[in-house]
């Protein structure tokens, strides 16, 4: 019975923690994917959370924050000022993005 409540809690608390902030990064390139996946950020610093292999951050195309997302990236992207984004996860070697914040 205890083996069962520890694998239940490390199963819950495991889900809890997979969100993750980038450290703050000067975005250095916006774009596209060629299969309309979402939109791409790519960043100077090139910091990445472990277990994705590429420091890209993708928002997917149906995020319904992505307007919102992209304002704040190209705000960020033509002043120089630093990002913070949080990420939830890779998808294939990119990180799956879910939220921006400007760093000033």
């Amino acid at each position: 019975m205890k083996k069962l409540i520890w694998l239940v809690i490390l199963s819950i608390s495991g889900s809890v923690y997979a969100d993750a902030n980038l450290p703050p990064q000067t975005i250095s390139r916006i774009e596209t994917g060629w299969g309309s996946e979402g939109v791409y950020l790519s960043f100077a610093e090139n910091n990445k959370v472990e277990g994705c292999t590429n420091s890209r951050v993708l928002f997917e195309r149906d995020d319904p924050m992505l307007k919102s997302i992209l304002s704040i990236a190209l705000s960020a992207f033509h002043t120089g000022k630093k990002v913070q984004v949080r990420v939830s996860g890779c998808l294939n070697a990119n990180h799956k993005g879910i939220a921006i914040a400007v760093i000033k």
